[in-house]
């Protein structure tokens, strides 16, 4: 990426070549099984017709599995998407050998409840650089959902990029499905918005089920996440914003709030729904989230949910993630949304489509038409400006690594013998001592 020294977020030396030799490992062990699109049952579970749906993530640790078992699955559990789940959809989770354990007992009662569930364990030498850089567990995320799709792919189902921190609204599973039989062959992309998590406990609590799921109708849960918005997403709201001015939120997502819906601008989506006609041909491209590689993945045709689809979720994180509450001038908005997407106009329709987030009606918002207005105002500058916005990014691109090789070249004959040590534990004997 332009502007990013890769090697100082991502160990590409050790934990790439460790996580990709892990890959292509698990890939070999998928292409020699027979492909089949049984999916197991529990008794008095009817048998159901596809698409199947394979769901895939990875989860360890006690935080994220304590996330994932007491909201994200319990709106999976709940009546309405059990039902559209149930005997239709596959669970594959990515995990460490600590936490192997507790996931299997986990996979075994969700099977026999009717949503089979399979778990597989990431090498330690993989797990164990985990933390070692900022950027190392964004990378295994991808190589979990790159394999997921594949899985998919060989066994013929769709494919869904499941979160662990993800809630769901009480029918986003059966209106999923809806929506596939409606668009047939086209792929689904959205994006939500993130709660405190810890603010927001109370509110989803409410709706806690007899049975321990969590049923939450669409308009609720998007006002649970706007009353309790996470600061990392606070200071990127879009009311009353001068775009002209130095007033940009420092961001390729915006949001803006309306009467009775927010509007969520993000060229990374969540693939929502990717049908068996994209899984079957779906190409592997190390070591991306599929939220930033939507383009190669999606079909031709891409729906994106508006506010009465039923598609609400939102995802809740802590106060580990920091506010973002920068404003920029539109170029450098402009800089950043094209050094997000490497300069590709694949991208675009993506920017172009502005998702809807149900909530309760508004005291104060922006009126619909001057939404969709500011959008188009954006939408157009962000195409005008790429030209320009490019020549630039290369160049400083090329300047980063022109300073580099400057750097790495010896200055002198000694620099040069101190270097050879450094990099050989030897110096040539012609070149004689310091």
């Amino acid at each position: 990426m332009f502007g990013l020294d890769l090697e100082k977020h991502v160990d590409v030396k050790v934990f790439m070549p460790l996580l990709g030799k892990w890959f292509w490992k698990e890939l070999h062990e998928v292409s020699r099984a027979v492909p089949s699109t049984h999916i197991s049952r529990a008794p008095n579970v009817p048998f159901r017709m596809g698409p199947y749906l394979l769901m895939g993530c990875p989860l360890w640790g006690d935080e994220y599995i304590a996330r994932f078992t007491t909201l994200c699955l319990p709106t999976l559990m709940s009546a309405r998407n059990k039902a559209a789940l149930s005997g239709r959809c596959r669970i594959v989770l990515f995990t460490n050998e600590a936490s192997f354990s507790g996931l299997w007992n986990l996979a075994r009662d969700m099977t026999n409840s009717g949503i089979e569930t399979l778990v597989y364990v990431v090498p330690s030498n993989v797990m164990d650089k985990i933390n070692d850089m900022p950027l190392n567990k964004y990378w295994l995320l991808g190589a979990c959902q790159q394999l997921s799709i594949q899985m998919a792919g060989r066994w013929g189902m769709a494919f869904h990029a499941l979160h662990p921190d993800h809630i769901h609204a009480e029918a986003y599973f059966e209106n999923v499905f809806r929506l596939a039989e409606k668009h047939p062959g086209a792929g689904i992309a959205q994006t939500g918005i993130s709660a405190d998590i810890h603010a927001a406990l109370s509110d989803l609590e409410k709706f806690r089920q007899p049975d321990s799921s969590l049923a939450i109708p669409d308009r609720d849960l998007g006002s649970i996440g706007w009353k309790h918005l996470h600061k990392q997403i606070r200071g990127l709201t879009m009311n009353g914003v001068d775009i002209l001015g130095n007033d940009m939120p420092n961001s390729h997502f915006l949001m803006w709030t309306g009467k009775d819906k927010l509007y969520a601008f993000c060229c990374h989506m969540n693939a929502v729904y990717l049908p068996p006609e994209a899984t079957a041909r779906s190409p592997i491209h190390l070591f991306n989230a599929m939220d930033t590689m939507l383009p190669y993945y999606m079909p031709k045709d891409v729906y994106v949910p508006d506010a009465d689809d039923g598609l609400t979720f939102i995802e809740v994180s802590d106060e580990k993630k920091s506010a973002n509450d920068v404003r920029v001038s539109f170029p450098d908005w402009a800089a950043q949304c094209w050094n997000t997407v490497h300069g590709s106009d694949a991208w675009m329709p993506f920017f172009e489509t502005v998702c809807e987030i149900p909530v309760h009606e508004q005291a104060e918002y922006m009126e619909e038409e001057a939404i969709r207005s500011q959008h188009a105002t954006l939408v157009e500058g962000l195409k005008a400006s790429k030209e320009p916005i490019m020549e630039a990014l290369t160049a400083m691109h090329k300047a980063m690594e022109e300073k580099k090789a400057a750097a790495a070249k010896p200055k002198s004959a000694r620099a040069m013998k101190r270097q050879m040590r450094r990099s050989n534990g030897a110096v040539p004997a012609h070149m004689g001592a310091d």
